[in-house]
């Protein structure tokens, strides 16, 4: 019978919050490297999950975790400020590639968790690139709309701690606090339909990121998009990261 891909339930307790993860195990591992996934604001690790199976039946270590403070999610704790989830998130990409014995780590993430990916970048020597799916570099922008401005009333307690809206301007501001690491190979991914991270203002930062960066297109909206970008960023892994051992970037 052919090997299946396993799926294991773990935590890990960071500075006041336990953080709910789990750790998609290939059937057959075919990288170096392992994937860390974070979602996007009020949502939980179950909207990355068709993207994690799929990249781990691709050969990928993958992993992915609740924010603190995210009442969809298991894990603990109040979000008080988003650099928080930044230490939390830096935390689970150490946890992963010690529990797979590798020695690389990728993380990607959706909406807030594409920003929280790239401050990741900044915290931890062995981070080899970065996927950012449907987020712009001003998030509070997207959901000045009608849209936007529903569901951020529809959702407003879906946080402990600090609100949605407060979480969006302060990702904006982290965003625009950082330094590109062009030295990085970066992937992002924009959604056709997505109302909330529209493809220009994404473009822009794929410009910003400089040459090593990428940019790709899927179908679908928003909340669609880790699903539809699936073969997309199996691909980009396939082909950015094929030569490893990589070379030490700073």
């Amino acid at each position: 019978m052919a090997k299946s891909l396993q799926l294991d339930r773990f935590t890990i307790k960071t500075d006041g919050a336990t953080i709910s993860c789990l750790h998609y195990s290939p059937p057959v591992t075919k990288s170096r490297f392992c994937v860390v996934l974070s979602h996007g604001l009020t949502s939980s690790k179950e909207s990355m999950d068709v993207l994690a199976s799929y990249l781990a039946e691709k050969g990928f270590p993958t992993m992915t975790h609740d924010f603190r403070g995210h009442k969809l999610g298991g894990s603990t704790g109040e979000l008080h400020q988003v650099v928080d989830i930044v230490l939390d998130t830096v935390a689970v990409c150490n946890i992963a590639m010690h529990r797979t014995g590798l020695h690389f780590v990728v993380p990607i993430g959706h909406s807030m968790g594409g920003i929280i990916s790239l401050a990741v970048l900044h915290g931890i020597k062995n981070a080899i690139g970065v996927g950012v799916i449907a987020s712009g570099p001003e998030p509070i922008k997207g959901f000045q709309g009608l849209a936007g401005q529903s569901l951020l009333r529809q959702r407003a307690d879906y946080i402990e701690g600090i609100s949605p809206e407060t979480a969006l301007k302060e990702l904006g501001e982290l965003y625009a606090g950082m330094t590109p690491s062009k030295n990085h190979p970066a992937l992002f991914v924009a959604a056709k339909d997505d109302v909330f991270a529209k493809s220009k203002p994404i473009l822009a930062m794929v410009e910003k990121h400089g040459k090593r960066a990428e940019y790709a297109e899927v179908e679908g909206a928003h909340l669609e998009a880790p699903l539809r970008s699936r073969g997309v960023v199996a691909r980009w892994l396939e082909k950015t990261f094929e030569n490893l051992p990589y070379p030490q970037v700073k």
